[in-house]
């Protein structure tokens, strides 16, 4: 599938362990950064497998309908994630 989000989330989870092992902050605003970027993983994440879900449980019907720009299905699940 063209529009996969497996590589993602990979690259995602990839991102996050290289954070982990960085060095504890060491002041305040350093330390709300990156709370805040850990955050936005933490959205980033659940946003990839909404959209994992939502290819998941589309017919492959639905898929030939869409075809191979899957970005409807992008916008859906922001969508989905929004609410």
């Amino acid at each position: 599938m063209k529009n996969d989000p497996q590589p993602q989330i990979s690259s995602l989870h990839k991102m996050l362990k290289d954070k982990q092992s960085e060095a504890l902050p060491e002041s305040r605003i350093e330390f709300e950064s990156k709370a805040m970027l850990l955050h936005i993983y933490m959205d980033l994440e659940e946003f990839l497998y909404t959209k994992k879900k939502f290819i998941d449980q589309t017919t492959e019907e639905q898929k030939n309908c869409i075809g191979d720009d899957l970005d409807e299905i992008n916008c859906y699940c922001y969508l989905l994630f929004l609410l």
